[in-house]
C-alpha cells in the first residue's frame, strides 16, 4: 500500500505516550511527520507555521488542556479532526468536548481505535472541503449567468407546467420590465400575469407549443 504522509501536531506531555500513538498510526502505513507541544503558545506557533492533518490531544496537561487546546483551534478557524487521546477523562467531559467542537475520543489503552477515528475524521474533513468548493464553484457560476442575463437584450427565463397544468416561473431576468412592464419577482410571484400579456391571436400557438414541450419533455 502507498504510504499517505500524515502532518500530527500533538498536545501531549508525555514523550513515551506520544511515540506509543504515532507507533499505532505508522503500523496502519501513515508515514508520520508530527510535532508535539504542551502549551497553547507552542500550539499557536505552530498552527501558524505548519499545514497539518490533525490534531491528537491529550485530556489534561499541567498548565494546559484538552478543553483550551480546542479553543486555539477554533480560534484559528482551522477545519482539522479534533481528536482526543487521554488515559483518563470521564464521559461527561468527553461528551462537553465533543460538543464544542472535538470530532472523536479515544482511550489510550484502546489506542487501536485511534486508526479509524483518523480515518473518519479526515474522510469527513475532506468531504467538507469539497462541498465547500463545490458551494463556491456553484456561486462563481450563478454570479456569472446573472451578469450576462441581466446584460442580454431581451428576457432569459424559466418556464415550467406541472402535471395539472399550472404555470410556474423559478427564474426571470430583470429584462422582464422593459419586454412586459413586469418585474422578475411579480412574474415569478404570478406567470399568469405572462399569460394575459400573450395577443388573442398569438395564444393557440403558445398552448400547442406548451403541450409539445410537455408531451415530448423537449
Amino acid at each position: 500500500m502507498k504510504q499517505k504522509t500524515l502532518r500530527v501536531l500533538m498536545v501531549e506531555d508525555s514523550v513515551d505516550d506520544a511515540e506509543l500513538i504515532l507507533g499505532v498510526l505508522r503500523e496502519d502505513g501513515f508515514e508520520v511527520d508530527s510535532l508535539r507541544v504542551e502549551t497553547a503558545a507552542a500550539m499557536q506557533e505552530a498552527l501558524d507555521g505548519g499545514n497539518w492533518d490533525v490534531i491528537l490531544s491529550d485530556y489534561n496537561l499541567p498548565g494546559f488542556s484538552a478543553a483550551e487546546a480546542l479553543a486555539v483551534s477554533k480560534d484559528r478557524k482551522l477545519d482539522l479532526p479534533f481528536i482526543i487521546v487521554s488515559g483518563c477523562i470521564g464521559e461527561e467531559a468527553a461528551v462537553a468536548l465533543m460538543k464544542a467542537g472535538a470530532h472523536d475520543f479515544v482511550m489510550k489503552e484502546s489506542a487501536a481505535r485511534l486508526v479509524p477515528a483518523v480515518h473518519r475524521g479526515l474522510l469527513e474533513t475532506e468531504t467538507r472541503r469539497q462541498f465547500n468548493l463545490a458551494q463556491i464553484a456553484l456561486r462563481t457560476s450563478e454570479a456569472r449567468f446573472r451578469a450576462i442575463a441581466s446584460n442580454l437584450p431581451g428576457v432569459v427565463f424559466q418556464w415550467l407546467q406541472e402535471k395539472d397544468g399550472t404555470i410556474v416561473c423559478p427564474y426571470a431576468s430583470e429584462g422582464s420590465v422593459a419586454l412586459f412592464g413586469l418585474s422578475a419577482t411579480a412574474l415569478q410571484e404570478n406567470p399568469g400575469l405572462f399569460l394575459d400579456r400573450i395577443v388573442p391571436g398569438a395564444r393557440e400557438s403558445y398552448d400547442q407549443s406548451m403541450a409539445a414541450s410537455a408531451r415530448n419533455l423537449t
